[in-house]
């Protein structure tokens, strides 16, 4: 796993913060108990779930609007088309969990005609920059967002 220079970045505060503070990390969002980051280095889905992890968390979990609409802002904001988040179907096909509490969402933002599983390969998800959710090969490499909290 490679560790890029906004990845080493955004480590160091949350050493010194430490994963339960009530404040988030420099460099990180706050929207209700958790905080979100978005790391731009292009990683596949896997290796950004392991970077998250080196970071004190995981790779997104969006549960309402709210926290949708935070995340999609991220995007926009830094110009990224879209990110990882942490839904996927890996385990069995069209049954979408949260890879960090292995749950079917309660809340979902999916772009029109998604997910469709595009040749048979689309198993990981990303949130595009119009916050609408699409399903994407998890060999992509992609920026992605994590969170910590909660």
């Amino acid at each position: 796993m490679r560790l890029g220079l906004l990845t080493v970045g955004l480590l160091l505060p949350m050493i010194d913060s430490g994963v339960n503070a009530r404040r988030c990390p420099d460099s990180w969002t706050r929207s209700g108990s958790k905080c979100f980051a978005l790391v731009r280095d292009k990683q596949h889905w896997p290796e950004a779930q392991m970077t998250c992890e080196v970071l004190g968390g995981d790779l997104a979990v969006i549960s309402n609007s709210v926290e949708n609409r935070v995340v999609g802002n991220m995007l926009a904001v830094t110009g990224t088309a879209e990110a990882w988040i942490g839904l996927h179907d890996l385990l069995t096909e069209r049954h979408f969990v949260w890879r960090k509490t292995n749950r079917v969402p309660t809340y979902t933002n999916w772009n029109d005609n998604q997910p469709d599983n595009w040749k048979g390969i689309e198993h990981c998800v990303t949130m595009r920059r119009s916050q609408k959710w699409n399903d994407v090969r998890s060999s992509a490499s992609l920026p992605f967002v994590c969170e910590t909290g909660q």
